[in-house]
C-alpha cells in the first residue's frame, strides 16, 4: 500500500473526533422542503436554505444563495461549496465562511449542497464520499443538483466552479477529475487527495486548481498540500499554491477574494473582451 493510502485513512480517524469549519459548529437542521416545492424559486433571488432535489430513491438537500446583486436575465457564474466533515454543514459554512457575501459582491450564485451521513469503519459520520460506495451517490448528487439549477437560473457552461473545506476539499479534487469537462476551476481549502492520489489527476481536460493550506494545521499537514501542487503539476494541470504561515485547520477568510479571482480568471473558454471604444477623430 502506498504511502498515501495510509495516510488518507490515519487522518480520517482522526477527523472522526473533531469538528472542522470555519469558526464555529452548529447542527443541520432537518429540511422541509418537499422536491415538489422547487419550482417556487424558478429564476428569484434569495437565501433558500433547505432546498432539496431527488437523486434516485434518495432525497438530498442544499441551500441555495442567489444575491439580488445578480442580472438573473444573463449567463451567471456558479459555485459549489462543499462543507467539512463531522459537525460542519451547509449553514455553517454559508453563514460564516465569508462564501455567502462574496457572492453579493461579485454577482454569482453559490450553492452549499449537504453531505449524506455514512458508516466508516463502524462510525456514522456526516462525510463525503470517505465509504467507496457513497462516491457514485455523491457524484450523482453533484450531477443532479446542476441540472436542475441549469433549469432554473441561466448559469453560464463556462463558469461552473467547485469548492470545498476540508473533507469538502477532497470531494472539491474528486469532483474536479470525475467532471473535468464541466467544471472550469477548483479551489480546495485544507484538504488532501485522499485515496485518488493513488490514481492520480489523470483527466480528459487538464483543469486549474488552487490549493490553500495553513503550514500549522494539526489535522492535514502542510506536507500533505505540497504533495498535492506536486500531484496536479506532474500531471499538466495548472496549479495556484497558496501556504498561510501559521494558520491552521480553518478557513481562512482572507483568501475569499484571492478564490474569486483564481476563479474568474480560469473558465472554460475565456470570454472575448469587449471591443474597445473608437478613438475620437482629431482635426
Amino acid at each position: 500500500m502506498k504511502q498515501g493510502a495510509f495516510s488518507f485513512w490515519l487522518w480520517l480517524l482522526l477527523l472522526l473526533l473533531i469538528n472542522v469549519g470555519c469558526s464555529k459548529s452548529v447542527e443541520i437542521p432537518a429540511s422541509s422542503t418537499s422536491p415538489a416545492s422547487v419550482s417556487s424559486i424558478l429564476g428569484k433571488s434569495g437565501s433558500f436554505k433547505d432546498e432539496s432535489v431527488q437523486v434516485g430513491s434518495e432525497t438530498r438537500i442544499y441551500r441555495l444563495e442567489v444575491p439580488s446583486s445578480v442580472d438573473l436575465s444573463k449567463p451567471t457564474s456558479l459555485v459549489f461549496a462543499f462543507h467539512g466533515m463531522g459537525k460542519d454543514n451547509k449553514d455553517h459554512m454559508a453563514e460564516t465562511c465569508g462564501l455567502t457575501e462574496l457572492a453579493a459582491e461579485h454577482k454569482f450564485i453559490i450553492v452549499f449542497p449537504s453531505a449524506a451521513i455514512q458508516s466508516i469503519q463502524g462510525q456514522s459520520v456526516k462525510a463525503w464520499s470517505l465509504a467507496p460506495e457513497q462516491i457514485p451517490q455523491d457524484i450523482a448528487f453533484f450531477d443532479a443538483l446542476l441540472a436542475k439549477l441549469q433549469t432554473q437560473y441561466n448559469i453560464d457552461p463556462n463558469a461552473i466552479f467547485v469548492t470545498g473545506m476540508s473533507n469538502g476539499a477532497y470531494f472539491a479534487h474528486l469532483i474536479g477529475r470525475e467532471r473535468s469537462d464541466k467544471i472550469a476551476a477548483v479551489a480546495a481549502h485544507s484538504g488532501e487527495l485522499g485515496q485518488y492520489e493513488l490514481l492520480d489527476i489523470i483527466t480528459g481536460r487538464k483543469f486549474p486548481v488552487m490549493i490553500i493550506h495553513g503550514d500549522a494545521d494539526p489535522v492535514f499537514p502542510v506536507e500533505i498540500a505540497r504533495s498535492a501542487k506536486e500531484t496536479y503539476a506532474s500531471a499538466g494541470h495548472l496549479v495556484e499554491y497558496l501556504e498561510i504561515p501559521g494558520w491552521v485547520h480553518e478557513w481562512d477568510n482572507r483568501v475569499d477574494e484571492k478564490i474569486w479571482d483564481f476563479f474568474n480568471s480560469h473558465r472554460l473558454t475565456p470570454a472575448v473582451p469587449a471591443p474597445a471604444p473608437a478613438s475620437a477623430a482629431t482635426h
